[in-house]
Order: structure tokens, then sequence, then C-alpha cells
């Protein structure tokens, strides 16, 4: 998938071409997105808009936006498959779950989504036992059995890419700043993010409660109990 093969698309700047559209129902000329996500001011000396173009290129192949032809011109408009974004309002509750429905559906164009089986490799570790370098990484993964090749993982940029995006997903948390170190595999987030999905509404209720300890993502520690 173009949010790791490529480094411009990562998850905050998907986001802001996502919402930039989602208010915008008329949809939005790619020229006129261009303008108003890469200003000239942020171009390079050749004023490509390289960074835009690329992250609206990685929103339309995960399915968050749709592109036509208006009058020869890409017209840009959110998804039917992200329709649950359109509202201002709910935009960013709305979000975590819609993104991460998008990005581990188990095929992109009718091939499959090598970013969701990458998100499977990250769940099958051991949370203690994590390597601490893209070196690391790779190896382990070798050993498993993945090919570096087959993923587009020979550069460590797209391994960074790949730690974003299975991060902003809530599949992987890291207890330091530094590139690789520190990584738990851990869907707690994720969990707790899709419960309305996973259990019915009426069955479990939530209960947040701020304790030391608690979710590193939100701060505070989740407890279910039955409500029949």
């Amino acid at each position: 998938m173009k949010i790791y093969t490529t480094v411009e698309p990562v998850p905050s700047r998907v986001r802001g071409v996502v919402r930039l559209l989602a208010v915008d129902k008329k949809g939005r000329l790619q020229r006129e997105a261009l303008m108003l996500l890469q200003p000239a001011s942020l171009r390079d000396k050749d004023s490509d808009p390289a960074i835009a173009l690329k992250t609206i290129e990685a929103a339309i192949e995960m399915g968050a936006i749709h592109a036509t032809l208006q009058d020869g011109e890409k017209l840009l408009r959110l998804s039917e498959e992200a329709s649950e974004l359109s509202d201002a309002e709910t935009f960013d509750a709305a979000w975590p779950a819609v993104i991460a429905r998008l990005v581990l559906r188990p095929e992109i164009h009718g091939q499959p989504n090598a970013f969701a089986r990458l998100c499977a490799w990250f769940m099958s570790q051991h949370a203690m036992g994590m390597p601490e370098d893209h070196g690391g990484y790779k190896a382990r993964m070798l050993a498993h059995g993945l090919s570096i090749e087959e993923f587009g993982l020979q550069n460590d940029a797209r391994l960074d890419m790949v730690i974003y995006w299975v991060k902003h997903v809530g599949l992987l948390w890291q207890t330091q700043k530094e590139k690789c170190k520190g990584m738990i595999p851990d869907a707690t987030v994720y969990v707790e993010r899709h419960l309305n999905e996973l259990l019915p509404r009426s069955f479990w209720a939530i209960h947040r409660m701020p304790e030391p300890g608690g979710c590193r993502e939100c701060g505070s520690k989740s407890r279910l109990r039955s409500t029949e």
C-alpha cells in the first residue's frame, strides 16, 4: 500500500486530506486541494506539490476518497466507504474506526493487502521480545518466512511508515522516542475502539477508570460490565 511504500502519507497528512474533503460536500478539484494542502511557500524549487499529491493518492488507494473526472480535471470527494466522516462534529470520534477498517481490508483493488499482513505479523510477536532496530526487524521477518522484497521493506524509511500506521490503528504502542525502540504489540486500543462492532451495545457497557497503568494511548483503564 502507498501508505508505507512512500514516505509522504503519514497518518496526520492523510487525516488532513480526508477532513478537507469531508467538510466539502460537493467535492473539490485536485488542483485546488493541492494549493490548500501544500501552498507554494511549502513546495520545493520546482514547485512540485509531491507531499500533498502522494498523500491524496494514498487516500484514494485505501478508499477514503474517490476521484472522478470533471471537465478534464480530477474531482475529489469523500468516498461512500468513509461516509461516516462527513459530519464535522463527529469526525474526530469516527476517524479511528473508519481508517482502521479501510487500511486493514484483506484486499486492495483485488490484490492482497500487504499492510494488513504486516499488522498480523506484529500481532504474532511476543510483547516483551521485540527487535530494537531496523535490521533486527528485517532479520526477524526473514526468519518467520516473510520476504523483505515482496513487502517492499528494503528501505528503512518504509519500515518506519509501517510502524507509524500500525500505531495509528491501535495495534502497537511505544515506550521510547527512538525509531524502532520500545515497541509493544498490543491490540487493546484497537479492540476498545471497535467494541460497538464486536459486542452488542445492549449487553456491554464500558466504564473508564483513570487509574495509573491504564491505556497508554488514552490515559485511562477500561472495564467491561454486563448490563443484563
